[in-house]
């Protein structure tokens, strides 16, 4: 006995019951999904060109990603954003962000119907390096030093 479900959604986490029967015998099974959650966005800076590298997986649908500052000032246009690639069965997606001004903070926000997850940047840079607000970890690029702002 199998069960395949296919365009699966967030909503369709819980259990399923399922019943065969033939003409001797009834089969009885239970099966849980579990839909796990898209990663949070990982964001890179490279202190040589000034950008900024949003990436994210494990989208069920096509994401979208958009870029803001802390006033709230839509940015995407100011990005470049590679069409999601599909991996199995998730997408994964990329956009890269050049800016000129450090001074601001800047959020990538990746989106896919109403599941939306984000990384939020600090206001301080410190020789290029970049720490991330939250849990999410800092990564070295381009040989920086990732090193908390003080």
């Amino acid at each position: 006995m199998s069960l395949l479900l296919k365009d699966v959604q967030y909503t369709d986490q819980g259990s399923y019951h399922c019943t065969v029967a033939t003409h001797s015998r009834k089969y009885d099974e239970t099966v849980n999904l579990f839909i796990p959650e898209p990663e949070y966005p990982t964001v890179y800076f490279d202190s040589v060109t000034s950008t900024f590298t949003c990436n994210s997986s494990g989208w069920y649908r096509e994401p979208k990603v958009q870029w803001t500052n802390e006033k709230g000032e839509n940015l995407t246009d100011q990005s470049e954003t590679a069409p999601a690639e599909k991996e199995g069965e998730v997408y994964k997606v990329m956009s890269v962000l050049k800016t000129s001004d450090l001074h601001q903070q800047y959020i990538c926000t990746v989106q896919e119907g109403d599941r939306k997850s984000n990384t939020q940047l600090p206001h301080k840079w410190e020789d290029g390096a970049l720490s991330l607000l939250s849990e999410l970890p800092c990564h070295e690029v381009e040989k920086s030093e990732c090193k908390p702002s003080t």
